[in-house]
């Protein structure tokens, strides 16, 4: 491909749960990336405030061009929001490779749908849809009974198993029944990726065809809000959103605000929480937080332009309080 030109694109859609890793498989994906070619992600998260970008920033290498779409599913952002986006993405960075990463709420369906549409045919070349599964949710009944977690198994060209190292020896077999339950069985499943052949498994062609485009849907908002030029002005900026029966809030601090190491571990310990991730300038470092559930987990990052946290509940009222919690336990506390 010319360096000047932009034409069929391989794109392929990273989806999977909230919390099952799509960001870290992503990571991971950059480092197979061939010396010489340039590749472009662009990542949508229902929260407003925008960290995974932060996340992929910081393992980021030489010809990679990282976009963000926040604050939506991707129901939403296969609209107008997402459309601007990813054209911009794609001028600037003229890729070799798209990577687009829905966030765990949307609806990839439609992603692919847009994608498909006859405006983006001699741009777009979509490829494999992956979707990521902790096989350990099974038999878990908030993930089987969701609407957007069952449409990402439904368009999956690959299935790959995440977070593999947890399991106990019953959860491959779960999976594997689940897929025969639900006439998924012809769905390729990978146990252990092999990434020296994640080329081979991108470059699989994606099964799903849409049957109508979608119609762009106009945001509703009255303000796009850029985090980075709010905290120009102020230390500390809160953001939410709804829908989907789901709420996030999120905040955004200064970079001179520092937080407790020790203050934050033993905070978010006693958390538990559909999905909440992080990236805080502390004491001790920047580092990188996440739960799901009540597993925490945590990693030294190299660099961040500010503290970001955000997290994601089923549960508005106790999204309400964790949000208060947070607020006196952690944010007020950063110096």
């Amino acid at each position: 491909m010319s360096s000047d030109v932009i034409s069929q694109v391989p794109t392929n859609v990273i989806t999977g749960a909230l919390g099952v890793g799509k960001t870290t498989f992503i990571e991971k994906l950059l480092r197979t990336k061939p010396e010489g070619e340039r590749w472009a992600i662009l990542v949508n998260e229902f929260g407003e405030v925008g960290i995974d970008g932060g996340l992929l920033n910081d393992a980021k290498q030489q010809d990679v061009f990282i976009a963000e779409v926040p604050g939506g599913c991707m129901c939403c952002t296969a609209g107008l929001s997402m459309q601007i986006t990813l054209n911009r993405l794609i001028a600037r960075a003229k890729p070799h490779r798209l990577i687009i990463e829905p966030t765990g709420l949307g609806h990839p369906a439609e992603v692919l749908a847009t994608l498909q549409a006859p405006h983006y045919r001699k741009v777009i070349d979509v490829r494999a849809t992956v979707t990521l599964v902790d096989a350990r949710r099974a038999l878990d009944s908030n993930w089987l009974d969701n609407p957007s977690y069952q449409e990402q198994m439904q368009v999956a060209d690959i299935v790959i198993a995440s977070k593999t190292d947890l399991y106990t020896g019953v959860e491959e077999a779960n999976l594997q029944r689940y897929l025969a339950s639900n006439n998924l069985s012809e769905k390729s499943f990978i146990h252990a990726f092999d990434w020296q052949r994640a080329k081979t498994v991108l470059d699989a062609p994606c099964c799903y065809q849409a049957t109508e485009t979608p119609v762009p849907a106009i945001s509703m908002r009255s303000k796009t809000f850029d985090v980075a030029e709010q905290l120009a002005t102020q230390d500390c900026v809160r953001l939410t959103n709804e829908g989907d029966g789901f709420t996030s809030f999120g905040w955004a601090m200064a970079p001179h605000r520092q937080f407790d190491f020790h203050r934050v571990l033993n905070v978010l310990k006693e958390v538990s929480i559909s999905r909440l991730k992080a990236i805080l300038i502390t004491t001790q470092g920047i580092f990188a937080f996440n739960i799901v559930g009540k597993e925490l987990s945590y990693q030294e990052v190299d660099e961040s332009n500010d503290s970001r946290l955000e997290f994601i509940s089923d549960d508005a009222s106790a999204a309400k309080e964790l949000a208060q919690q947070l607020e006196v336990s952690l944010f007020a506390m950063a110096q």
